[in-house]
């Protein structure tokens, strides 16, 4: 499983980088959450990330304002990549998986 990072941006403050190698993360304004989020417009337990299948997902878990990615409201599950961008409530998630770098090809001598 490739440990995921989240660059959590919001208007107000500077942006803070969490790093995460579990293989599920809950994100909201419960301070059990994984991540939290200290915001109004975000819900107790707001959105949930989990690796399986091989990828990571990102899923609404029924928040009032909604999960977005990339700018588009969240509906069923969806696989995230390096660079999208996470809307929960008015705080903005930038995903970075590090298992995103290409390794070069083992050369026989």
């Amino acid at each position: 499983m490739p440990p995921i990072s989240l660059t959590i941006r919001r208007d107000d403050q500077l942006p803070q980088v969490r790093h995460f190698k579990q293989p599920e993360i809950t994100i909201g304004r419960d301070p059990a959450c994984e991540c939290p989020l200290m915001r109004e417009s975000v819900s107790a337990r707001h959105a949930r990330l989990s690796y399986h299948h091989g990828q990571w997902w990102l899923e609404d878990l029924d928040s009032t304002n909604g999960t977005f990615l990339n700018r588009e409201r969240l509906s069923t599950p969806t696989v995230v990549i390096s660079g999208d961008e996470i809307g929960c409530g008015n705080t903005r998630l930038i995903v970075a998986l590090t298992g995103d770098m290409l390794m070069p090809p083992t050369q026989k001598v």
